[in-house]
């Protein structure tokens, strides 16, 4: 979903570091949100890179971890992006459920 007031570019990343390999490329203009991807739902991180789409800059990542399957699926803002890395916590929900606090 983009929370924000610009348009973002979401590149689904092909490995875990968002480097060389994006299977899927989108734009979500402000207040846009995208329907279902299949990720995974065993802890495995699933990283989407997040560019400027016109300076195509990286703004960070939405790095995808369900340890446990979430009926109800995961929701990530673009306001939300955390800075890419190679390796990502397998047992930390992300993003966090809004339900805890």
């Amino acid at each position: 979903m983009n929370d924000t007031d610009r348009s973002a570019l979401i590149l689904r990343c092909g490995n875990e570091n968002c480097l060389g390999s994006f299977p899927e490329e989108f734009e979500l203009t402000p207040g846009a949100t995208t329907g279902d991807f299949n990720i995974s739902r065993i802890g495995v991180a699933n990283p989407f890179l997040v560019l400027d789409p016109r300076t195509k800059r990286r703004l960070g990542c939405l790095p995808f971890v369900m340890p446990e399957y979430v009926e109800a699926g995961l929701t990530a803002r673009v306001s939300g992006v955390v800075p890419c890395r190679s390796e990502w916590d397998e047992d930390v929900q992300w993003p966090p459920r809004e339900d805890r606090t």
